[in-house]
């Protein structure tokens, strides 16, 4: 019984993905889930969305203004270069 274990630490996954192309597959994934929305409750929830997607923008340009760093609104399009 002398097996030898390997200690690795973490993460596991030998894949390289970057931050940027994750958050792309995460918006790609929610577009069926933004038609079904729609399907169900109406047009009005595109204007929910919008809405959210305005503040969060908004609230993303104020925080890196604090911290004085700079707003790329395209850095999806640098990832995928």
């Amino acid at each position: 019984m002398s097996e030898s274990l390997f200690i690795e630490v973490a993460p596991h996954d030998n894949n390289v993905t970057s931050t940027g192309q994750i958050m792309l597959l995460l918006l790609l994934s929610l577009i069926p889930v933004l038609i079904a929305n729609v399907y169900y409750f109406g047009f009005g929830i595109v204007i929910t969305m919008l809405i959210t997607l305005v503040s969060c923008i908004g609230t993303e340009i104020i925080m890196l203004k604090l911290r004085k760093r700079k707003f790329m609104l395209f850095g999806v399009i640098k990832a995928l270069q």
